[in-house]
C-alpha cells in the first residue's frame, strides 16, 4: 500500500489516494472482491465504486 497525490491531466490539484497492490496484499483483493470488481483498476471515490480507467467519471467524482 501507498499513500500520495495525483492530479489529473497535468491540473495543479491534487487528491490524496490510497494505491493497494492486489496482487502482494490479500486484504486488498478481498476487499475488491467484497465490491464485486474482477478488474483492475478499482477506486472508490466517497464510498462511489469506479471500476475500470473512466478518467471523466472520476474528474466528476472529484470535483475536478
Amino acid at each position: 500500500m501507498s499513500v500520495g497525490t495525483a492530479g489529473v491531466d497535468g491540473v495543479p490539484n491534487s487528491v490524496e489516494l490510497i494505491e493497494k497492490n492486489i496482487r502482494t496484499n490479500l486484504n486488498a483483493m478481498q476487499e475488491m472482491v467484497e465490491m464485486n470488481s474482477q478488474s483492475t483498476p478499482t477506486t472508490v471515490i466517497d464510498g462511489g465504486v469506479i471500476i475500470g480507467f473512466d478518467k471523466e467519471k472520476k474528474s466528476e467524482q472529484l470535483g475536478l
